[in-house]
């Protein structure tokens, strides 16, 4: 993972470059320390997550209704992009914010960035959805936050770390349908079907909000969100 700023799009990884990267690695009599590694994952630090949810909801969807994602959104647009180069990297501990790409883990973080050389402007508050529009990756960022390129950023009334974690669970199932020859462009975004729980409220069919927040909460660790 550490090696992969040396590939993109225009130099992708292939077996033979696999094959041939030098990596270096803690070695015993001239050969790779294989113990030596394998007891040093098993001491990192870390504290065992538990959960008091045993049971969750079983879901029926065939009373569920179709939405246009675009009419149950208050905002979209694309984030104010930060080059990387021109970001500082800090440690966890320290005055830092998150800078959300569009790589498929760690929520979208691609590094700590150091917020004493940010400028206000380029701060975008918690509580959105940020979505890749060349990858279609859908994240929920609870906390402030910047964004590099080819970034959008979505916004709602009824958005919460539960409801936010809910949609985006139905936003990735749509991922497969875009690539880099077709974009998860804002107009798409829009367009999105998803199909949710919903109720009636003045004889109008809208989402049930309160059931998909009660669904994750009620999930094994959706107390420990």
């Amino acid at each position: 993972m550490a090696n992969k700023y040396k590939y993109t799009y225009g130099r992708k990884v292939t077996e033979n470059k696999y094959m041939n990267d030098v990596i270096s690695l803690p070695t015993k009599d001239n050969k790779p320390d294989w113990e030596f590694m394998e007891r040093y994952i098993c001491y990192l630090k870390h504290k065992k997550l538990s959960t008091n949810n045993k049971r969750f909801r079983a879901i029926d969807i065939s009373k569920w209704v179709e939405f246009r994602f675009g009419d149950l959104i208050s905002n979209i647009y694309k984030g104010r992009a930060l080059n990387k180069d021109d970001l500082l990297e800090v440690d966890k501990g320290g005055r830092y914010i998150r800078y959300i790409m569009r790589t498929a883990i760690d929520n979208g973080c691609e590094l700590f960035a150091s917020l004493d050389n940010i400028n206000d402007e380029f701060i975008e508050s918690g509580n959105a959805i940020t979505i890749g529009d060349t990858t279609a990756t859908c994240f929920y960022q609870d906390e402030p936050f910047i964004t590099g390129d080819h970034m959008v950023v979505v916004r709602a009334d009824w958005l919460n770390k539960y409801t936010g974690i809910y949609i985006v669970a139905i936003l990735t199932n749509e991922q497969y349908k875009y690539s880099y020859g077709r974009a998860y462009l804002m107009d798409r975004i829009k367009d999105t079907i998803l199909k949710l729980p919903a109720k009636k409220i003045d004889d109008i069919l809208v989402p049930d909000w309160e059931y998909m927040e009660k669904y994750i909460k009620s999930l094994p660790y959706g107390d420990r969100l």
